[in-house]
């Protein structure tokens, strides 16, 4: 059973691969899979998570958002003329939920540590965490 699942998903991979297997796959998206609740969304997620698509989350920054000692882990989603941003601070251990903030840039520090690294810290409930503030005490240190 087990070889015959392996080869199903060999032969699936082997036909994707072709022009006609493109032409299929992509009509099944733009056709039938777009209606399927949630679809569209995990496809993007998963695009993101395989770097086949540009993270709009690139910028890591630590939040003040209620303007005390807290620093919260967050990504850039958006910068506005006014010097605002909004931020999405995801919550611990599943990425995808969170919070939405618009802050101005006083309470928005950038931190040199890649999107992957603070993805792995949040899904760890904040393992790992010591990058992050050890980049923003260099960056705060430099300033």
């Amino acid at each position: 059973v087990i070889a015959l699942i392996l080869l199903v998903c060999f032969v699936v991979g082997m036909i994707v691969k072709t022009q006609i297997g493109v032409f299929i796959q992509e009509s099944l998206d733009d056709y039938i899979l777009k209606f399927v609740p949630g679809y569209s969304i995990i496809k993007e997620t998963i695009l993101q998570f395989m770097g086949k698509k540009k993270f709009p989350f690139s910028e890591v920054i630590l939040v003040r958002a209620f303007e005390n000692d807290t620093l919260m882990t967050g990504f850039v989603t958006d910068e506005h003329p006014d010097g605002q941003c909004t931020v999405f601070v995801p919550t611990g251990p599943n990425v995808t939920t969170g919070f939405v903030f618009h802050l101005s840039r006083d309470n928005v520090y950038p931190v040199n540590v890649s999107a992957d690294q603070a993805i792995r810290t949040v899904i760890s409930c904040g393992v790992g965490s010591n990058k992050l503030i050890k980049a923003y005490s260099e960056q705060a240190i430099q300033t």
